[in-house]
């Protein structure tokens, strides 16, 4: 029986035709599940993205509001420790002032020695109180350090008046015919004198104004005053 070949050729044709649109329609399909597959996932971790991000986010405004509270808190504390240092402060300056005062205008009447000593003792101790009571508690005061610097002054002016009675009252006690001894002595207790109705308000006044900017309370205008 005899080939014929161009029946031959065109069933091998047809037959390798139909495998290549067979395996182009499989491949599309395969390309097409898989792009299919990429845009879900891409979806899937953008939206499990976001949501993270959001989470995150929260944290921090959480975490956030958790340390705004905190920094408040120690504010609000540091706030009050600093008053209560204020309260105490101003109430041993205004025992430095009564103390110092009632030693210089008493000394005019002491003629024992043992009582001036004392006497000059108590107060200058109370002074170095003071003195120490600032010390230990600078890091209350705000800093460039002017409040410091008038308490430091404060301080200073008064214990030198104190201690210039003290030694000069002692020296005249000592020799009470000694002329010289008693014009110092005079001459100590006017200058603490003048001192005490002067510079040392004046410097209490001036401590008093930064006192009072540290706690935030304004100094109300006097009766009759017009506000600037």
């Amino acid at each position: 029986m005899a080939i014929n070949w161009g029946d031959v050729i065109k069933t091998t044709l047809a037959t390798v035709g139909g495998s290549v649109v067979l395996l182009g329609a499989a491949a599309w399909l395969i390309k097409a599940v898989i792009s299919q597959a990429l845009v879900l996932q891409t979806e899937m971790f953008k939206t499990r993205l976001k949501a993270e991000a959001d989470i995150e986010i929260e944290n921090l405004k959480n975490a956030l509001q958790i340390t705004a509270v905190e920094h408040q808190v120690r504010f609000v504390n540091l706030h009050e420790k600093r008053a209560e240092f204020i309260a105490e402060l101003y109430s041993h300056l205004v025992e430095a002032v009564r103390d110092s005062q009632l030693f210089v205008r008493e000394e005019w009447s002491r003629d024992d020695k043992a009582e001036q000593q004392e006497a000059f003792r108590k107060t200058h101790d109370m002074i170095l109180n003071l003195y120490w009571f600032v010390e230990k508690h600078r890091y209350y005061l705000p800093v460039p350090g002017r409040v410091y610097d008038l308490l430091s002054t404060f301080i200073d002016n008064i214990e030198h008046h104190v201690a210039s009675v003290g030694v000069y009252g002692s020296s005249a006690i000592d020799y009470p015919k000694d002329l010289a001894a008693r014009k110092d002595r005079h001459d100590a207790i006017i200058r603490a004198y003048d001192a005490f109705k002067g510079n040392i308000p004046e410097l209490r006044k001036a401590l008093e104004d930064e006192l009072r900017k540290i706690l935030g309370v304004e100094e109300s205008a006097s009766p009759g005053s017009s506000p600037t």
